[in-house]
């Protein structure tokens, strides 16, 4: 590590390699449905928190499932589109 490199540097760039590592081991689509239904359950969840603490977690939790679903939808559009030059 060097002085110039941050903590959450360190992280985004472990992020990075995992998503990579996930892409090539699984399945778009079931990553894809698996995510959704993390999605579901924590909104789902959010109807019954009490506190803020308990109710910001699990809107992050959420979050961190609902975010990566906009990326994996355009890779499948795109997987599907025969010309993307047009």
């Amino acid at each position: 590590m060097t002085d110039a490199e941050s903590p959450r540097q360190r992280l985004e760039a472990g992020i990075a390699h995992l998503v990579q590592i996930a892409d090539r081991a699984v399945s778009t689509e079931k990553l894809l449905a698996v995510l959704h239904l993390v999605g579901g359950l924590a909104m789902f969840a959010l109807a019954f928190q009490t506190t803020f603490w308990s109710f910001f977690i699990v809107m992050l939790i959420y979050q961190l499932a609902y975010m990566p679903t906009m990326s994996l939808t355009n890779a499948i559009c795109f997987h599907h589109i025969s010309n993307a030059q047009t």
